[in-house]
């Protein structure tokens, strides 16, 4: 039951990516992470420590799969 929510709650996050034009297969965090890696937006955001390790991971991983 668990990975069925986390799998809804991935989709949901993808779909809410590509209403608002992001790239396929990426997440919100992914997003969120690649703009605070790049000090955009989110930079300026006081996300909480452990919310803020989560997004930037995500999106060195993500960068990491393109390489």
């Amino acid at each position: 039951m668990a990975n069925y929510l986390i799998n809804v709650g991935a989709t949901f996050s993808c779909l809410a990516n590509a209403l608002i034009g992001g790239e396929y297969g990426q997440t919100l965090s992914c997003r969120i992470g690649l703009s605070i890696l790049t000090k955009g937006w989110a930079y300026k955001v006081p996300f909480p420590n452990i919310l803020r390790d989560h997004f930037i991971i995500v999106a060195a991983q993500s960068r990491n799969e393109k390489s």
